[in-house]
């Protein structure tokens, strides 16, 4: 499909609405409704410039009880926001403070269960130690018995000539 096939030139005329004697009182009513509608509108906007730049001394007084108003309304908005910023500083130190608390109980459990363990570790090594002190005492009493056991070859070469 080409671009000219697409363009907007090319397309078909909408036909306009059908007016007949049916519908001729119902479609004049609609387009009443919105040309009032948009006179009320441009009316309202030329009273409220009237208002700002002429004013008499009874709407210097409704536009300031207007201002007025809204300045409260500012105001309380204002105080309601700081009141729900406070509210969310405090659920979030609550918050850091619950972390706070459960990191170091993670951290004072994992200090324990190192201690327990080095615990275990020293009575492991105490043991290892006895241990191997044990078995260096029994090789030389063995090799004490073994010494004693074996005749003394110095004695029997030696001292035959000095006999």
């Amino acid at each position: 499909m080409c671009i000219r096939d697409r363009s907007i030139l090319l397309r078909p005329k909408k036909t306009g609405s059908h007016i007949n004697d049916e519908n001729l009182e119902a479609e004049y009513d609609k387009e009443r409704a919105k040309a009032d509608a948009c006179a009320r509108k441009l009316q309202d906007v030329e009273r409220g410039m009237m208002k700002q730049i002429f004013p008499s001394a009874d709407e210097k007084r409704e536009l300031q009880d207007a201002a007025r108003c809204d300045m409260e309304m500012q105001l309380q908005m204002k105080e309601e926001m700081k009141k729900q910023a406070l509210l969310d500083e405090l659920e979030h130190a609550e918050a850091l403070q619950q972390h706070v608390q459960l990191t170091q109980y993670v951290e004072a459990d994992h200090k324990t269960a190192r201690r327990e363990y080095l615990k275990h570790l020293m009575t492991q090594n105490k043991q290892l130690v006895e241990f191997r002190s044990q078995l260096k005492t029994q090789e030389k009493k063995a090799e004490i018995v073994e010494d004693r056991a074996r005749p003394d070859f110095h004695e029997q070469t030696w001292n035959r000539s000095t006999r």
